[in-house]
């Protein structure tokens, strides 16, 4: 997975762009909020957004917080919060529209 700075993927100078690099889904499930020092992360399409400054949405024990340090591909392809849908790549094809419209739309 593409690693991204704060507020946007990484490596593509948005505030806080970090040096790009790449990231296994277990280094991901690293920074899930459980660890105050590390940012929260989570990925769409292999790309990797940080998302530390939703802390009071995807830090722990809040709303979203099942989201860091998970691969959210299908999850936001079926608009789901199920467990099931984390970390998992496969969806519809039907569904490949919205999920490069959300993607771009996170990527702003």
């Amino acid at each position: 997975m593409e690693g991204g700075g704060k507020g946007g993927p990484m490596g593509e100078g948005r505030g806080g762009a970090q040096a790009q690099r790449e990231f296994t889904l277990d280094e991901l499930h690293d920074y899930d909020g459980s660890s105050p020092s590390r940012p929260l992360y989570l990925a769409i399409k292999g790309v990797v957004f940080d998302v530390t400054a939703g802390e009071k949405f995807y830090g722990p024990g809040k709303a979203y917080s099942k989201f860091a340090g998970r691969d959210i591909t299908r999850s936001t392809a079926m608009f789901s919060t199920s467990e099931r849908d984390l970390d998992r790549r496969d969806y519809p094809s039907e569904k490949q529209a919205a999920l490069d419209s959300e993607l771009e739309t996170s990527k702003r």
